[in-house]
């Protein structure tokens, strides 16, 4: 029996415009997916959702779980250029986006957006325009259609190495045992009252989202722009008596060097999920020092993993030293792999695999990519190749011991280098780029190196958000011509333009040699 049988009236979602209880949020869902079925939806089919972090949102990606079609964020944050390759690839049925505000008025609302993408070869709705239409249609809502387990949940694009983003399509059966294992882990139920804060396009968000809701909670959905300013933060928190919520270790960090921070002394919150990069020791110390009864979970979980696959309890003493991914939830197996054998000793480093009912089915329209990735490791096992390379201790705690390919995790998104690198690329003037880590501040960040075509120039440095100069080749120039295909957190951190890329003895790109001729330290993720 659904939480909008057996507590109707319990607050069930929240945003800055629209509020629902649990009957109204089943009613509005029915309706949103009648209007995509008169829109011409179908089960299976894929649905675009570029809107901000909105109850707008969350209602459409249920509409399309209650219809059987899977939905595809879009960032309305990335530049239009890299959301017309996300659509271009996934061929969506129907674009839902928000009404563009009229000349001179401010962007506002509950899903205010960046405005319209140039037409393409799909149909384009309002999240508005459906929310009407389905008001005017004769819906039923009753029991949610039973849908195929195996059929697609969602598509998320992340960070490719080949250069581009690639989509890591979950299926339903995945996303529903994921969703099981957050709210046993971190134990949501109807007590819980969760504060929405990572992008709803980044996949870390969605245990904080679906499990408040399978959990009968209330999900609290501010705006993330308000969030960014951190006070409201802290505001939020107190004012919705917000019990649980899951962040970037990063935006943690923020969090703790804020003065507000000792606010959350008079909090209700009781559990805190940190994902998508190491945590660090000292930010851990600085929370537990405000609210020493906190709970908090490390959630580890590639993407083709569906959520996580870890949401290990963290205790004082692992602040001291290398913060533990910590063990894989129940059903889950992790595999450690050195070489052609598997990893049987504590402390002996390994890449590792994962196997259990939360992998991916493939990588969308990219058949070969998903072999390369999805192996049989044991007889009858599939386990998903993650390239992060680990090692577990004689407790079988797992550690994270950085990565073994060229993707990194910065504030709890995967970036990939050479997606970074291709952007450079492809700026006038340039011949070759590549990029790499190096630690600033004891994070890493990263650092680009471009090779002007033409004659050589001397080396040169800029950093993220510079001032671009007159030469097409400045840094602040080059970066211009970056964010044009780029978010604003996959921008490099430092550019440095050298006269060519040294190869070690293996007839790689050396990145250590170009750090060391930059004065910078090198660094591995976390």
């Amino acid at each position: 029996m659904s939480h909008a049988e057996l507590t109707p009236g319990a607050p069930a979602l929240s945003g800055p415009d629209q509020q629902f209880n649990y009957a109204q949020l089943r009613l509005h869902v029915a309706r949103l997916a009648a209007a995509l079925r008169a829109r011409g939806v179908a089960p299976g089919q894929r649905v675009a959702v570029r809107l901000q972090n909105s109850a707008a949102f969350v209602t459409v990606a249920l509409a399309c779980l209650w219809l059987g079609a899977a939905f595809v964020p879009v960032s309305a944050e990335d530049p239009v250029s890299r959301a017309e390759r996300t659509l271009s690839d996934c061929q969506p049925s129907l674009l839902v986006t928000s009404q563009a505000p009229a000349p001179g008025e401010p962007e506002g609302g509950d899903v205010a957006g960046p405005g319209p993408l140039p037409a393409g070869p799909f149909a384009v709705t309002s999240y508005e325009e459906l929310a009407a239409l389905g008001a005017a249609l004769p819906v039923d809502d009753g029991d949610v259609p039973a849908a195929d387990p195996g059929q697609t949940a969602y598509i998320i694009y992340t960070s490719g190495t080949t250069g581009r983003a690639k989509g890591v399509c979950i299926p339903r059966s995945a996303l529903a045992w994921a969703v099981r294992q957050v709210v046993a882990g971190l134990g949501y139920g109807t007590s819980t009252r969760s504060l929405a804060v990572s992008a709803f396009h980044f996949d870390g968000s969605y245990g904080n989202l679906f499990a408040t809701l399978a959990g009968g909670g209330l999900l609290v959905v501010p705006r993330r722009s308000d969030l960014l300013f951190l006070r409201p933060f802290f505001e939020a928190v107190l004012e919705h008596r917000i019990t649980h919520c899951t962040m970037s270790p990063s935006y943690l960090r923020l969090l703790m060097a804020s003065r507000h921070r000792a606010r959350l002394a008079g909090s209700s919150l009781r559990a805190l999920g940190l994902g998508g990069e190491q945590v660090a020791g000292d930010d851990l110390e600085r929370l537990w020092a405000v609210l020493p009864q906190l709970q908090v979970f490390n959630l580890y979980g590639p993407t083709e993993c569906t959520i996580e696959v870890t949401s290990f309890p963290l205790t004082a003493d692992m602040a001291h030293g290398h913060v533990p991914l910590g063990r894989p939830s129940a059903g889950t197996g992790f595999h450690l792999v050195e070489g052609d054998r598997l990893v049987e000793s504590p402390g002996q480093v390994g890449e590792l695999y994962i196997s259990g009912p939360q992998l991916m089915s493939g990588y969308w329209g990219d058949p070969a990519l998903t072999s390369a990735v999805m192996v049989e490791l044991l007889p009858g096992t599939t386990c998903y190749r993650t390239g992060d390379l680990a090692y577990f201790d004689d407790r079988g705690l797992y550690y994270f011991a950085g990565r073994a390919d060229d993707v990194v995790k910065r504030n709890g998104v995967r970036i990939s280098l050479q997606e970074v690198a291709s952007a450079l690329q492809g700026a006038p003037g340039v011949d070759s780029a590549t990029c790499a880590l190096f630690r600033r501040e004891g994070r890493a960040a990263i650092a680009a190196f471009v090779v002007p075509a033409g004659p050589g120039r001397a080396v040169t440095t800029g950093r993220a958000g510079g001032a671009p100069g007159p030469d097409a080749l400045a840094p602040g120039t080059l970066l211009e011509s970056a964010r044009l295909v780029l978010p604003a957190n996959m921008l490099p951190d430092e550019v440095v333009v050298v006269d060519g890329l040294p190869l070690s003895s293996s007839g790689k790109v050396d990145r250590r040699e170009l750090l060391r001729r930059a004065g910078l330290e090198p660094a591995t993720e976390g």
